[in-house]
């Protein structure tokens, strides 16, 4: 004989699904009841499901980056910027990926606590890289602000439009996605070394707005613009050493992550020129 159920139980379960994503297993468990009469009672109160990402992830910060008021927020935004991806099937679904190198994998796992996403990493064996997704349209549409749109690695533009105050987290975000800090033994001159720093993109327009704002804020030597048109690259690298130590003390000036392989060449870089600036004091005196 079916079981009556009250109609005070009825809308208790009712509130109690619908104020966080909860499985339908666990309200029926609290209320003694199976699974599908749970389902057929959400469904006489017209309460739309849950739908699976909410529930791996019911505390899941999807304004996230509605504003960028942080240093850690500008970090992760110039990172997906250059290393992410995001991709919208239709206006219920949409999810972003980071894809990094396995040992860079704190990032992505910073990333994803920051965020408060219970997805677990996704190792490739064949890459040797791990990918954080985080699905959810809110977040998707919130980084179409900054430019970040569905498959631009050709189009992507610069946000100019940082705040300056998280300027040095943003540019950094972007260099440990496409930037390198290079530290070259020189055969025909073993007591100097070559140094450079080079942003690469698929986009000429993203290098133009880079370099026009690390010309404003740090008054660098403006570099030309390579490119590669057998594969749409583009680069452009500062080599003066002023620029170099410009650059650098800039970009780790602020708080927040950073990849710590490119740190340790950054900070080799600034004490090479520190070094030989210092020798040359000597050497004058």
């Amino acid at each position: 004989m079916p079981k009556h159920i009250s109609i005070e139980t009825k809308e208790a379960i009712v509130n109690d699904y619908r104020k966080k994503p909860v499985a339908i297993g666990a309200i029926a468990e609290k209320y003694g009841l199976c699974q599908p009469t749970v389902v057929k009672i959400l469904s006489q109160y017209h309460v739309k499901l849950w739908p699976k990402r909410f529930l791996f992830s019911p505390d899941l910060k999807e304004n996230y980056f509605k504003e960028i008021d942080s240093q850690d927020k500008a970090y992760y935004l110039g990172l997906i910027t250059t290393d992410g991806c995001v991709y919208r099937k239709n206006q219920d679904f949409a999810f972003l990926a980071i894809e990094l190198q396995k040992e860079d994998g704190y990032i992505l796992e910073g990333f994803m606590k920051e965020m408060r996403c219970n997805r677990k990493l996704v190792y490739s064996k064949r890459s040797n890289t791990l990918t954080a997704t985080v699905t959810s349209v809110d977040v998707v549409h919130d980084l179409e602000r900054y430019h970040v749109y569905p498959r631009s690695s050709l189009t992507q533009r610069f946000w100019a439009e940082v705040p300056d105050s998280y300027l040095a987290s943003y540019l950094r975000g972007l260099v440990d996605g496409d930037g390198s800090f290079g530290l070259y033994a020189r055969p025909e001159r073993p007591l100097s070394r070559r140094k450079q720093f080079c942003m690469c993109s698929g986009s000429e327009v993203f290098l133009e707005g880079f370099i026009d704002k690390l010309v404003e804020a740090l008054g660098v030597m403006r570099p030309r613009i390579n490119s590669d048109p057998s594969c749409n690259a583009y680069d452009t690298r500062w080599t003066r050493k002023d620029d170099l130590e410009a650059i650098i003390s800039f970009l780790y000036s602020a708080s927040g992550p950073y990849f710590v392989r490119k740190k340790e060449v950054a900070e080799r870089i600034l004490a090479d020129i520190r070094q030989h600036r210092d020798n040359g004091r000597l050497t004058a005196s």
